[in-house]
């Protein structure tokens, strides 16, 4: 900053230097209103998905696609990712058009610590790749098979009936004697003891097709089911997906 003398020998207002130029002022500004946009739609995103995972669904019909996109989990963590997201975009936008130090400063650091992160991720993916299905094999079975409830159970009737499944793991239909409404266990005095949902079973054509069973099953999805549990694998397969 600096003064000089105009006409007359009056001193003119200090010249201002700009710390920042105008083109990158503008780039700055128009990235961070994009950024924030994007938090915003994040955020609205996760908090819409964690709602559809509270509703019960005894007057509501949720589609089950988009349910099963969304997941409980990952509705969870979109939430503080676009609170974050929105954070850095006004500092960032509020640094630039004010030449803010201290806000471009933290818009820097952070900046720095979610590329930190990502090439953490990116590179744990790759060292870990081996372990996803894994992971994913065991978390959905646990928190879908053994807890099928109704606030549940139409993600995973969709699941199996689409895919052509029964269970989510390598044990496939016999996943349900992990859960406490299909089990054998002797403590176990529901209908559903020893049986699989009615989404694990095969076509009616297909069962039909067992000369064994076609005499003594009903064609409904309830009863192809009932007792799955007590035949191995050659037998159950004539009833549902194994």
């Amino acid at each position: 900053m600096k003064s000089s003398k105009g006409y007359h020998g009056q001193p003119m207002a200090p010249v201002q230097y700009s710390i920042i130029g105008m083109c990158t002022k503008v780039c700055l500004s128009i990235i961070n209103v994009l950024l924030g946009i994007l938090g915003f739609a994040v955020v609205l995103f996760g908090g819409y998905g964690l709602y559809l995972s509270t509703v019960v669904e005894d007057n509501i019909r949720i589609d089950l696609e988009f349910l099963y996109l969304l997941g409980t989990n990952v509705s969870g963590a979109m939430v503080p990712l676009g609170t974050a997201l929105v954070v850095v975009a006004v500092s960032g936008c509020l640094g630039a058009c004010q030449e803010n130090l201290p806000l471009l400063k933290l818009y820097m650091w952070v900046l720095g610590i979610f590329l930190i992160i990502e090439i953490s991720v990116i590179v744990g993916s790759f060292l870990l790749v081996w372990k996803a299905d894994e992971v994913m094999e065991t978390s959905l079975s646990r928190s879908l098979v053994d807890d099928y409830r109704p606030s549940s159970q139409d993600v995973l009737d969709f699941l199996q009936s689409k895919v052509e499944c029964c269970g989510l793991s390598m044990d496939g239909y016999q996943d349900y004697e992990r859960n406490p409404l299909y089990n054998c266990n002797d403590m176990n005095q529901n209908l559903q003891r020893c049986s699989v949902p009615g989404s694990c079973c095969l076509p009616p054509h297909l069962r039909l097709s067992a000369p064994t069973i076609s005499a003594v099953i009903s064609n409904d999805s309830f009863s192809c089911g009932q007792g799955a549990l007590l035949l191995d694998r050659g037998g159950a397969q004539a009833l549902v997906y194994t």
